[in-house]
């Protein structure tokens, strides 16, 4: 009994003795660990710090950045205002042209003008001119009464209807000319402007069926000098539509002239069968975006590059010499 009392003893002691150990173990990791000393983070400091030269050229740089950033907006502001200066000077000119022809058109005298229905269903309203071709006259030794004494190209132009002689009456022909003013039939657009024997021709201000409109010169109904055109806005895509003020040949923009972008953007360039010139120099089309015109001006470098290329490689490609003896082959070499 004592034995196993004793054994039994033996063994509690050292059990107490081990728990013990485990417990202090884990009273030791729970304790925070020390902050580093006052010393250490002094000498971490002056480690660090940057030494004068350093000072200086992060200055400079920073003052160097600065300067850039002024700069850049500086050019951005000044960009901008040339831009909106552009467009009022645009815009004004455009007021301009209208205002002229609406005056101009104020100042017709309408006392003699006629009302006619057309052939195709419009309606002409307007100053009208009667002529005769000379090839209906067989004898123009001397003047034809009722007609005017100097033919206008190959018509007789009538001066007083009334002392036209009854045989030539039939051959008569009355055209628009002068000022007058054509509305097409089923919303086919309208005419405002100078006539010429039956042809716009002059100072006219035309509307198409889309809305878009013309004013500015036309020789027989083709846009022809200077003119205004105002295409019609998208709604669906921005609150305004181009506009073009410039030089016209043969209904195509041609010469100097500009270009109102629906974004408000103003190009002043040189235009060619209705491309214009960008700021790198190529003809494109001016209803391009900005992103689309860089994206064209991207694709033609890189074109031209491997053009360069392949005349590069064309140029180091080896020759091939007919020799006919061993000398000749070392002097080609």
């Amino acid at each position: 009994m004592n034995k196993k009392t004793m054994s039994s003893g033996s063994i509690n002691p050292q059990l107490n003795s081990v728990n013990t150990g485990k417990n202090s173990t884990q009273e030791i990791q729970k304790k925070p660990k020390k902050e580093p000393s006052a010393l250490l983070n002094l000498f971490t400091a002056i480690k660090t710090k940057p030494t004068l030269e350093e000072r200086v050229a992060m200055a400079q740089a920073q003052k160097e950045q600065h300067q850039l950033q002024e700069k850049q907006e500086h050019e951005k502001c000044a960009q901008e205002e040339l831009a909106q200066q552009q467009l009022n000077a645009m815009q004004n000119d455009v007021r301009a042209l209208i205002q002229k022809q609406t005056a101009k058109c104020n100042k017709v005298n309408k006392g003699n003008f006629k009302s006619l229905k057309m052939a195709d269903g419009s309606v002409y309203y307007g100053q009208v001119l009667h002529y005769m071709p000379k090839s209906k006259v067989e004898d123009l030794t001397e003047q034809v009464a009722g007609f005017q004494a100097q033919p206008v190209g190959d018509n007789l132009i009538v001066s007083d209807m009334s002392q036209v002689d009854e045989a030539h009456k039939p051959h008569v022909v009355m055209a628009r000319h002068g000022y007058g003013i054509q509305i097409y039939a089923e919303k086919q657009g309208r005419y405002c402007g100078d006539w010429q024997m039956d042809k716009k021709t002059g100072d006219g201000h035309q509307v198409y069926t889309d809305g878009s409109e013309y004013r500015g010169s036309l020789v027989d109904g083709v846009k022809n000098g200077h003119g205004l055109y105002i295409w019609t806005k998208d709604a669906s895509q921005s609150e305004h539509g181009h506009v073009y003020l410039g030089c016209w040949k043969n209904d195509m923009m041609h010469g100097p002239g500009r270009f109102q972008h629906r974004d408000q953007r103003v190009s002043n360039s040189n235009f060619c069968n209705n491309l214009h010139e960008n700021a790198a120099g190529f003809f494109v089309n001016p209803f391009l975006s900005v992103d689309q015109d860089s994206d064209y001006v991207s694709r033609v470098h890189r074109k031209d590059s491997d053009l360069v290329k392949e005349e590069t490689l064309k140029n180091q490609k080896v020759s091939v010499y007919r020799v006919s003896n061993r000398q000749q082959y070392l002097e080609t070499l």
